[in-house]
């Protein structure tokens, strides 16, 4: 559509997301403050780094800190996409990361508020989220190495699996009664996939 909005999306392995404590420090500070963190934790000077964040629900345990999902990519990255979408103008809407599409998605079921798991895979990265009305508990990523779809789909489960255990019990949430699935390329079956979720949960 001509009157369309347009959105753009990070490539898998072109950014980072980090689950960290979050500094304690004034709202419109805490972007500053998480960056002095990043230093050691991505391979690229900090100083070209691109951050954001997102909060996480507290967790249910008392005397543990609250947590902060961190997006860091470099400043090339952000301008490389923001020169491709010069040509939409002011249609040009947002950059996002896979994580926050599934979201987005979500948002828009009719399970949204009871809870849902979001797992896409791709070609070599699987992505996790967790989340009940419209808030993510949980991201995860996993990178699939080999071109084995059996190990790749058990190595899905098994991040599945773990995810599903920490948002039961670190954030002392009731069972989620549905997962999504979707797929692109052949690392997985995405027929296999949704048969080996259904036997964990069985």
């Amino acid at each position: 559509s001509r009157r369309g909005r347009f959105s753009a999306v990070l490539a898998n392995g072109s950014y980072h997301l980090l689950l960290t404590d979050a500094p304690e420090v004034a709202e419109d500070e805490l972007r500053a403050a998480i960056r002095w963190r990043l230093t050691d934790l991505v391979p690229f000077p900090i100083a070209d780094a691109v951050v954001d964040v997102f909060d996480v629900p507290a967790r249910a345990r008392r005397g543990t800190s609250p947590s902060v999902y961190v997006i860091a990519t470099q400043r090339s990255v952000v301008e490389g996409h923001a020169q491709m979408m010069e040509r939409f103008g002011d249609r040009y809407d947002v950059l996002d990361v896979p994580e926050m599409c599934l979201r987005n998605l979500a948002a828009l079921l009719p399970d949204a508020d009871q809870g849902l798991a979001m797992v896409h895979v791709e070609h070599q990265h699987a992505h996790i989220v967790v989340l009940r009305q419209g808030t993510i508990y949980l991201a995860r990523q996993v990178e699939l190495t080999g071109s084995d779809r059996e190990q790749n789909t058990d190595a899905v489960v098994l991040e599945l699996q773990r995810s599903l255990d920490y948002f039961e019990s670190h954030h002392d949430q009731r069972p989620v009664q549905r997962t999504l699935v979707s797929a692109v390329g052949d690392a997985v079956s995405t027929d296999e996939l949704i048969a080996a979720i259904g036997s964990r949960a069985s």
